[in-house]
C-alpha cells in the first residue's frame, strides 16, 4: 500500500499525460445556458446518483446481484443507436448479466444494453465538498474511494471490470486498503503499446488479468506497466467478417480529437483529388460524434463520396477488403495491421507511437501530401 504523498505523486503523473488536450478548441455550437435550469440540472443528477447509489447498496445484499458481473463505465465506452444505448468494449466477452456502475461527474445513463445502470458521479460530487485537500482531483479521489469502499465491501473476492485503470474513479480501488480484496480486470478499449499510462512501471499491481487484442500489447505490457508484477494476459477476439475486393478506390479515416477535424494533409489530398471513383469514409472519435457538421463543411469541396460511418465496430461492418486506413496517430492503427488492412499515419506522434507497425509496405508514414499521393495513387 501507498503512503499518502506517494498516492498523489502517482495520480499527478497519470493526470498530466495528454498530449493535446489543453490547445484543444470547442468546435460545437455553444449556447446560453439558463442558470436556474443549469442549477436543476445539477440538482436533479445529484439526488438521483443518491438514489441510485442507495439502490446499489441494497441489492447488493442478495446473491443474485453480487453475482453479476461488475463493470465500471462511462457514455465515452458506449455507444448509441437507435435510441439504445449499448456498451462497445466488452462484447467480445459478453453482453448481458451485468450490473453497470457509471462513474461519470457529468452524465447521466438509464441503462446500458437495455440493463439498468446505477449512477455514483453526483454522491462523488456531494463528497468532495467535505474533503480537506488542496486540489478538486485528489478531492475527487478520496471521494470516489468513500463511496467505492461503502459499494465494494459487499464484493470481496469478485471479479470488477475497469474499462480502463488510470481514471480517478479506478484509481480510486487499486489504490484502496480493500483492493487485494477484489480481481480487477481491465479490457482493452484502445492501443496501449507506446502509450503514456502503459509505459510507466506501477508502483503496485494496478490490475490483475488484462484483456488485450494481440501477442505485441501483451509483451509491451509485461516489460512496462507490469515489469515488476505477475498479470493475466488474455487475447480478445476480432471479428471475423467475409470480406471483398471492389472497384474503385476506398479509404476510412479515422479522426484524432486532439486535431479538432481533418488532419491537414489528408484535407489537402481530399481536395486536390480530381478522381471521381474514390470513396472515403469517415470515422469519428467517440468524442467528436457532436462535431459531425464541423467535419461536413471541411469536407464540401472534394468530389469523393463521402460517408460518415457509424457503425458500432468498423472491423465488424466492414466488407471492402482493399480499404485503406488513414489516421494521425488513431488506435484503429493497430485494429487495421493487426488485420491485413493497408494503413497510412499521417502524423509523427503516430510515427512515434506506431512505429514498431511501419515497414513502408502495408504500414507507412505519410506525413505530407506529396507522400500521401504516392501512396494512394
Amino acid at each position: 500500500m501507498l503512503k499518502k504523498l506517494q498516492i498523489e505523486q502517482y495520480i499527478k503523473e497519470l493526470r498530466d499525460f495528454n498530449i493535446g488536450d489543453k490547445k484543444q478548441k470547442n468546435l460545437t455550437n455553444s449556447k446560453r445556458v439558463n442558470p436556474i435550469l443549469q442549477k436543476f440540472k445539477a440538482l436533479r443528477f445529484i439526488i438521483l446518483s443518491f438514489f441510485d447509489f442507495v439502490v446499489l447498496k441494497l441489492i447488493l445484499s442478495f446473491a443474485k446481484y453480487r453475482n453479476k458481473k461488475i463493470v465500471y463505465t462511462t457514455a465515452r465506452f458506449t455507444t448509441v443507436a437507435e435510441g439504445t444505448r449499448e456498451d462497445r468494449i466488452l462484447k467480445p466477452l459478453f453482453t448481458d448479466n451485468i450490473l453497470f456502475i457509471n462513474h461519470s461527474l457529468q452524465d447521466r445513463i438509464s441503462r446500458i444494453n437495455n440493463q439498468k445502470t446505477y449512477n455514483i458521479g453526483g454522491v462523488v460530487k456531494v463528497l468532495s465538498f467535505f474533503q480537506r485537500q488542496s486540489s478538486l482531483t485528489m478531492r475527487n479521489f478520496y471521494a470516489y474511494q468513500k463511496v467505492n469502499q461503502w459499494i465494494l465491501k459487499k464484493l470481496a473476492g469478485k471479479e470488477i471490470y475497469l474499462l480502463l485503470y488510470y481514471d480517478l474513479n479506478s484509481l480510486s480501488i487499486i489504490l484502496s486498503p480493500y483492493r487485494n480484496t477484489l480481481k480487477l480486470i481491465e479490457v482493452q478499449h484502445g492501443s496501449m503499446i507506446n502509450y503514456f499510462p502503459y509505459i510507466k512501471r506501477a508502483p503496485l499491481k494496478v490490475i490483475d488479468v488484462f484483456y488485450v487484442k494481440n501477442q505485441p500489447t501483451i509483451d509491451f505490457l509485461k516489460n512496462h506497466l507490469c515489469k515488476d508484477y505477475d498479470c493475466e494476459y488474455r487475447l480478445l477476439p476480432y471479428p471475423n467478417t467475409q470480406k471483398n475486393v471492389y472497384p474503385g478506390k476506398y479509404i476510412l479515416y479515422a479522426s484524432t480529437v486532439e486535431l479538432n477535424g481533418i488532419h491537414p494533409v489528408f484535407l489537402d489530398y481530399l481536395n486536390q483529388n480530381g478522381q471521381e471513383d474514390l470513396t472515403v469514409y469517415i470515422r469519428l472519435h467517440p468524442r467528436e460524434k457532436n462535431k459531425k457538421a464541423y467535419f461536413k463543411e471541411q469536407l464540401q469541396q472534394t468530389k469523393a463520396t463521402i460517408i460518415f460511418d457509424e457503425s458500432k465496430n468498423w472491423l465488424e461492418s466492414n466488407t471492402i477488403k482493399n480499404i485503406v486506413v488513414v489516421s494521425a496517430w488513431s488506435s484503429m492503427i493497430e485494429d487495421a495491421a493487426d488485420n491485413g488492412y493497408k494503413t497510412i499515419i499521417l502524423e509523427e506522434f503516430g510515427k512515434k507511437r506506431f512505429g514498431y507497425l511501419i515497414d513502408n509496405k502495408n504500414v507507412i508514414f505519410a506525413p505530407d501530401v506529396e507522400l500521401l499521393k504516392n501512396v494512394l495513387n
